[in-house]
């Protein structure tokens, strides 16, 4: 990830971080941090806004997320909502890593590879 700065003229960059392992899906959350799916590795990480503290806070578990491929915010909860490819569902995890219910959030026939998703309130 490059991180600019865009408050000047012209943009330079301050930080680059490298996520490796398949970067997919990302989603600046309203706590400040960014969170960034692994396909490689099956994770999702979290950076601060600029990039520093880079942390897993899912770590592989294959029966739930399996190539995580897009995420969203649930805006009440904060929750992520993540978009697992390879299980066709979409999984609902706290920002500290945490699943929601013992079942995925969604799964169902229109839930097939997912690349993108947006909450409308």
């Amino acid at each position: 990830l490059l991180f600019y700065n865009i408050s000047t003229e012209i943009a330079t960059c301050v930080r680059a971080v490298n996520i490796g392992n398949d970067p997919v899906g990302i989603r600046a959350h309203s706590n400040g941090n960014i969170y960034i799916g692994t396909q490689a590795n099956d994770r999702i990480v979290r950076v601060a806004a600029d990039g520093s503290d880079l942390t897993t806070v899912w770590n592989t578990n294959l029966a739930v997320i399996n190539n995580p491929s897009a995420i969203a915010e649930l805006p009440d909860s904060g929750d992520l909502l993540i978009a697992s490819s390879a299980t066709n569902s979409v999984e609902r995890i706290t920002v500290t890593g945490t699943r929601v219910g013992s079942n995925p959030y969604i799964i169902d026939a229109l839930s097939l590879n997912i690349t993108d998703m947006i909450i409308i309130k």
